[in-house]
């Protein structure tokens, strides 16, 4: 079991890029469980861009707590799960507007093949004294098998009354008039499933804004591509 604690603070005008990937190309550690803690606070205008996936192990729990101390801070956080075999995945957070000014984005993206089950757990609260903040948060679980399972569950918490807060969540398949498309075009069924995948996964690479996130985000992507080329060809 790995149970790492993170904790910091951004000072005022500081830009900062975080990534955390869990990621297991064995199956010698797929009955192991990650267990992660972040904890964080912003200062005057300083920003925090992160990138969290998870895949591989059988349980992996991302719990992020982050407090947006000072006006003009700012918190972006891009998720991504990848869940097979009975394996569980959990992102859960708690952002805390606590001045004006102050702004959030949260985007998830989960994949679940098998019996899987992924978790996201959203919270954003806004104090009386945060007006004029942005906060947002979208849940997006793609399932691969008729026996996996997500849950969702993004939540607001408001007591400012000037600002522009939202939430969503979808869960669905893969788009079979998508599908059948390439498929009449000639490409294997393989092939073409993988590139609904990765494209259903490019949607959010604008959400990150950093050039060495980007490069662990396509890194997590094509670990997990390979060991599903790896199970189709079995």
């Amino acid at each position: 079991i790995c149970t790492p604690l993170i904790a910091f603070e951004i000072g005022e005008n500081s830009n900062i890029s975080l990534g955390i990937n869990v990621i297991n190309k064995s199956d010698n550690l797929s009955k192991s469980n990650y267990i992660a803690l972040l904890n964080g606070s912003l200062m005057k205008n300083s920003t925090l861009n992160s990138l969290v996936t998870q895949q591989g192990v059988n349980l992996s729990r991302s719990e992020i707590n982050i407090n947006l101390v000072e006006d003009y801070s700012n918190f972006n956080l891009v998720g991504l799960y990848f869940g097979r075999q009975k394996h569980h995945k959990d992102i859960t957070t708690s952002v805390n507007h606590l001045a004006e000014h102050t702004s959030s984005k949260q985007v998830v993206r989960g994949i679940l093949d098998d019996s899987a089950v992924g978790v996201y757990q959203g919270g954003i609260k806004v104090s009386n004294k945060a007006q004029k903040t942005d906060g947002k948060q979208m849940s997006r679980a793609l399932l691969l098998s008729k026996l996996a399972e997500s849950n969702s569950k993004p939540e607001l918490e408001i007591f400012a009354d000037d600002v522009s807060c939202a939430h969503g969540a979808t869960i669905g398949e893969l788009n079979n008039d998508q599908l059948f498309y390439l498929l009449s075009r000639g490409l294997p069924f393989v092939e073409a499933r993988q590139i609904l995948i990765k494209a259903y996964l490019n949607e959010i690479l604008e959400d990150i804004h950093d050039k060495n996130l980007i490069k662990q985000f396509n890194k997590a992507i094509n670990v997990w591509l390979k060991h599903l080329e790896f199970k189709e060809a079995a």
